[in-house]
């Protein structure tokens, strides 16, 4: 469980990165909520729309977004603004925070290392109606060549 000092910490930076690109033009918004959306993001591989949905149907990444601090779960379009704010690099931040504590809390050992490697998925096509109807026909029409047109009476 990340305590409320390393919210603090983590939020603090990323209010010092957040002012030194945007300063302080708009509203400010809801940290806690945008990092611990990025958590279950990051970890998962979700995309935006995953991940507001996790928020707002699974209960523990909705406790990392802080339900106390917030009603309203961030949709995909504001993770999406904020993903984009951080960047790659300051994404990291978030990133080595949740390792750290990970090992701290000894959820994870560091001298173990995995790696992962992406697999590309093949273009298997599903079948459909109109697909499955056009075979259909066309097997049919092959079987009634076949029979010198005794199923073309049907």
């Amino acid at each position: 469980m990340i305590g409320l000092s390393d919210w603090a910490m983590l939020i603090a930076e990323i209010e010092q990165l957040r002012r030194s690109k945007v300063g302080k033009a708009g509203r400010r918004p809801h940290l806690r909520a945008l990092i611990g959306a990025m958590i279950p993001m990051n970890i998962q591989r979700m995309t935006y729309r995953q991940v507001e949905d996790q928020i707002r149907h699974y209960a523990p990444a909705r406790y990392l977004c802080g339900p106390t601090e917030t009603t309203r779960a961030p949709d995909f379009t504001t993770l999406q603004d904020f993903a984009a704010l951080l960047g790659e690099e300051n994404m990291r931040i978030i990133n080595q925070e949740v390792v750290r504590l990970a090992i701290e809390l000894k959820l994870a050992d560091p001298k173990v290392a995995v790696a992962d490697m992406p697999a590309q998925e093949a273009a298997i096509p599903y079948p459909n109606e109109m697909g499955l109807m056009a075979r259909f026909i066309g097997s049919l029409g092959r079987a009634s060549k076949k029979t010198d047109g005794a199923l073309g009476h049907f």
